[in-house]
C-alpha cells in the first residue's frame, strides 16, 4: 500500500509542475492567426517555457534573439531549476511526513525523518546559494558574456627591415650596391643618430640616410614646436623599412622620417594632437605613429 501512495504522490507532483508551464504558455499565446514568416532573429523553442508577466521578446514558445540571448536563456533555466527544486523538496517533505506518521515501525519512522531532513538541506542549499550570490552582487547570477571586439594593428612595414632574396631586394636593387646622392643639409637643432653616419651602400646597417630626404615635414614641426629638438633615426634608407612587402614611404623625395623619443617636448607635442587610435596622432604638422623607441612621422598621411 505504501508503494502505491508514493507513486500517486510522485504523479501528482509531476502534474503540478508541468501543468502551470503549459497553462502559462497557452495563456500567453495569441489566438490562432495565419503565422507570418518568422524573422531570422526569432528562435523557436523545442518546448514552451513560462515567461514573466510583461517580459519582452518571449511568447512562451519562441524567443527573440538579441544581444546576450544565450545568457537570457540560461538565466531563465536557472530560475526554472530553482523553482523545480523547491517543488520537489516540498514533495519529499510530504512523502517523509506520510511515511513517518503512517508507519509504526521505528525503522520506517527513521527513514521518513531522514527524507525530510535531506529535503530541507537540499532546499536550503539551493535557496541559500541563490540568496547569497544575489546579496553579494546580483551580476554573479547573470550568465551574460559580453566580449568587446578588439582590433590590434601591428605596424610591420615601417619598423622591420626588408629581407633580400638571392642578393636582391623586392624592388630589384642589389645588396651592397652603391647608395649614391647628396645628403640633404639638416636644419638647425636637427641631428642625425648613429653619430651622423650616412649610408653609402644599399643594405648597410648602423647608418641613417638623408640622401634625397624632403625636409618639409621636419621644418613644419620646428615651426609648430620651436622648443622641440629633433633627432632623425630613419630617413631614406628604404631597406631598413617595409618588411616582406617592401611597401614603405621611406624613399627619396619623400618627407617621411623616424624621430627619436628622447625629447620630451617632441613627445608632448605629438601626443597633444588628435588621437586616431592604435598609436596614431594627428597634429598640425602631420601624422605621427608611436612605435616604442621612435616616432614614425609623415606630414601627409598615415603610412
Amino acid at each position: 500500500m505504501k508503494k502505491y501512495i508514493l507513486r500517486i504522490l510522485i504523479i501528482v507532483a509531476l502534474v503540478g509542475i508541468v501543468a502551470p508551464i503549459f497553462a502559462n504558455a497557452q495563456a500567453q499565446t495569441p489566438a490562432p492567426t495565419p503565422a507570418p514568416t518568422p524573422a531570422p532573429t526569432e528562435y523557436k523553442l523545442l518546448a514552451p517555457l513560462p515567461c514573466p508577466e510583461g517580459s519582452t521578446g518571449c511568447t512562451g514558445k519562441s524567443f527573440i534573439i538579441k544581444d546576450g540571448a544565450l545568457g537570457n536563456y540560461i538565466n531563465l533555466i536557472i530560475e526554472l531549476v530553482i523553482g523545480i527544486s523547491a517543488v520537489l523538496a516540498v514533495v519529499m517533505i510530504a512523502m517523509g511526513g506520510i511515511e513517518y506518521m503512517g508507519s509504526e515501525l521505528i525503522s520506517d519512522k527513521e527513514e521518513g525523518r531522514e527524507r525530510i531532513q535531506n529535503a530541507l538541506i537540499g532546499l536550503l542549499i539551493a535557496m541559500g546559494a541563490f540568496a547569497l550570490l544575489n546579496t553579494i552582487n546580483p551580476d554573479l547570477l547573470k550568465s551574460d558574456v559580453t566580449i568587446k571586439p578588439a582590433v590590434v594593428t601591428v605596424q610591420l612595414n615601417d619598423s622591420v627591415p626588408q629581407t633580400p632574396i638571392n642578393g636582391k631586394y623586392i624592388n630589384g636593387a642589389s645588396v651592397d650596391a652603391p647608395w649614391t646622392g647628396t645628403p640633404t643639409t639638416l636644419p638647425n637643432k636637427v641631428t642625425l643618430n648613429n653619430n651622423g653616419k650616412q649610408c653609402t651602400r644599399i643594405g648597410e646597417k648602423g647608418c641613417t640616410s638623408t640622401i634625397g630626404l624632403n625636409m618639409v615635414g621636419v621644418l613644419d614641426i620646428q615651426s609648430k614646436c620651436p622648443q622641440c629638438k629633433l633627432q632623425i633615426t630613419g630617413g631614406t634608407e628604404w631597406w631598413e623599412h617595409g618588411a616582406k612587402t617592401g611597401n614603405t614611404t621611406h624613399q627619396k623625395g619623400n618627407a617621411t622620417v623616424d624621430l627619436s623619443t628622447s625629447d620630451k617636448a617632441l613627445n608632448d607635442y605629438f601626443r597633444s594632437g588628435e588621437s586616431l587610435g592604435n598609436g596614431w596622432y594627428k597634429t598640425a604638422a602631420g601624422y605621427a605613429l608611436y612605435e616604442g623607441n621612435h616616432w614614425h612621422f609623415n606630414p601627409v598621411s598615415k603610412n
